[in-house]
């Protein structure tokens, strides 16, 4: 699968929510030749979407939403989601992947149950990857999916 094409797709299907929400959504940017991954599409483009919908559900109006392919070295290609939004508390960062976990309300966001970040998790490790996340509490977050080259 082309990872370009599988941003581009993640990003169609959110793009009327974000709209709603007066958020604009960038991308894929990024001017890697070689986007070839191996791996079941749907799955990624589900977690992929995961990611996406997380941002737009905690990002004020007005804001952007950048997604950014890059070069991770000997790693694979990165796909990166980086919001404006109401970021991630540092005490926050090692529990995010737990089943069931939710950080800290903010600004009336409504909660899930906790499952959507540790099913991304665990697609991308399913598929040779990792993903990291880095955050600012009132500045935004950059979650980083590295997944192999093909």
């Amino acid at each position: 699968m082309v990872l370009q094409d599988l941003a581009a797709e993640a990003m169609d299907c959110l793009w009327s929510a974000a709209e709603r929400q007066s958020i604009e959504l960038v991308g894929p940017e990024g001017t890697l030749e070689d986007t070839l991954s191996c791996g079941n599409s749907d799955m990624l483009i589900r977690a992929l979407v995961n990611v996406l919908g997380n941002a737009i559900k905690y990002s004020p109006p007005h804001t952007t939403i950048t997604l950014r392919l890059a070069d991770a070295g000997a790693e694979g290609i990165a796909l990166h989601v980086v919001d404006q939004g109401i970021g991630i508390a540092e005490s926050d960062l090692p529990r995010l992947f737990d089943p069931f976990f939710q950080a800290a309300e903010h600004d009336g966001a409504k909660a899930g149950v906790g499952l959507g970040l540790s099913f991304v998790k665990a697609v991308i490790e399913r598929h040779g990857g990792s993903i990291r996340v880095t955050s600012e509490v009132g500045r935004g977050t950059d979650f980083g999916i590295v997944l192999p080259r093909a």
